[in-house]
């Protein structure tokens, strides 16, 4: 199966804007994402960097709607000089889900439509309710050439970076399996990008070795101390199946 950052330049390559349907906020994959879209030749970069993230806020119909002007001056730092920025614009419109026919965000969508020639479009939603996720795709694609590319922080690429790049921050080491078991708690209990680090980190903190294997998880979820122990419980069968893997 291709990996995000692939789908995502397919999807641009066919002049579509993205939704991204992501555990997490998508910043982890912007850099990746810009350096092989450069190299495959699927995106004119121009600006002082070749992406700008927003996190668009909901407003409300009532309140003065001042999200193109934020929009507008957080591309402008990326900008530089140059009259437009061409590259990728991404935007969590998660505060946006069941906010999807409002005036505002046809107001913004269109404002995008107009930019659509120099900017590529990422809009991020980080939900998982499918029916409010379905009604704003629906929305979009009435003023934008739009695909949904589906990923998550629990898909192995992606978890195995954070978890890597967590524990060199904390001078320890991680073995192979010890990581696998990590990927796979992640999977299963979906857990975001600042999850999967703070797990990490609590399980060195617990640990006395510098070492983190098998059994530095398994023990630390067993622990009674564990603070994430009610939220991800590891019953009997998961531990077999680790055990399999060895």
């Amino acid at each position: 199966m291709k990996d995000t950052v692939e789908m995502i330049i397919t999807e641009i390559k066919k002049g579509r804007s993205i939704m991204l349907d992501i555990n997490g906020d998508g910043k982890l994959i912007l850099d990746e994402l810009c350096d092989k879209a450069k190299a495959a030749g699927a995106i004119y970069f121009k600006g002082i960097e070749k992406s700008a993230y927003y996190k668009s806020e909901y407003t409300p119909p009532f309140k003065k709607f001042e999200e193109l002007k934020k929009l507008i001056l957080c591309v402008n730092a990326v900008k530089g000089l140059r009259k437009e920025f061409c590259g990728v614009v991404m935007l969590d419109i998660s505060e946006w889900l069941g906010h999807e026919n409002d005036d505002y965000f046809s107001i913004l969508l269109k404002f995008l439509y107009d930019k659509k020639d120099f900017w590529k479009c990422i809009f991020v939603v980080n939900s998982a309710d499918e029916w409010e996720k379905k009604k704003i795709f629906g929305t979009i694609i009435k003023i934008l050439r739009c695909g949904i590319v589906t990923d998550s922080l629990y898909d192995l690429g992606i978890t195995k970076k954070i978890i890597n790049e967590t524990v060199s921050r904390q001078n320890v080491k991680i073995t192979p399996l010890g990581e696998a078991i990590l990927c796979k708690l992640n999977k299963e209990n979906r857990w975001s990008e600042q999850e999967t680090e703070n797990i990490v980190i609590d399980i060195i903190c617990e640990s006395t070795e510098n070492i983190i294997d098998k059994s530095t998880v398994l023990n630390y979820f067993r622990s009674p101390t564990c603070i994430y122990k009610g939220f991800y419980n590891i019953r009997a069968d998961k531990e077999r199946s680790f055990n399999r893997e060895q």
